[in-house]
């Protein structure tokens, strides 16, 4: 598996208002706004920003999971209706471990 580069969760939800939601990771905060700060105005619906925040918060387990789960079968699951299942976490773990 691959080393982690980021902040080891659990991360979790903090502040939330009608404009904003905070993700604690332990070490700093990550904002998630509805407000577009280049034009003014609100370009998200709540819902979205609170699923982004949700999505956020979640994500050192979701990479832990895929991590164990391509661990737990390396070489896929050929001949399986699970193989593009296998193909998309290990591209996951990719996008989410990119230098």
């Amino acid at each position: 598996m691959s080393a982690p580069k980021f902040t080891a969760g659990p991360w979790v939800l903090g502040n939330e208002n009608n404009e904003c939601c905070d993700v604690f990771t332990g070490k700093t905060t990550i904002a998630l706004d509805r407000i577009d700060p280049h034009v003014g105005c609100i370009v998200i619906s709540r819902e979205e920003m609170l699923a982004n925040a949700h999505l956020v918060a979640a994500a050192p387990e979701l990479l832990s999971a895929l991590e164990l789960m391509v661990a737990a079968y390396p070489n896929g699951f050929s001949g399986s209706i699970y193989g593009n299942a296998h193909v998309a976490a290990r591209a996951a773990i990719a996008k989410a471990t990119k230098p």
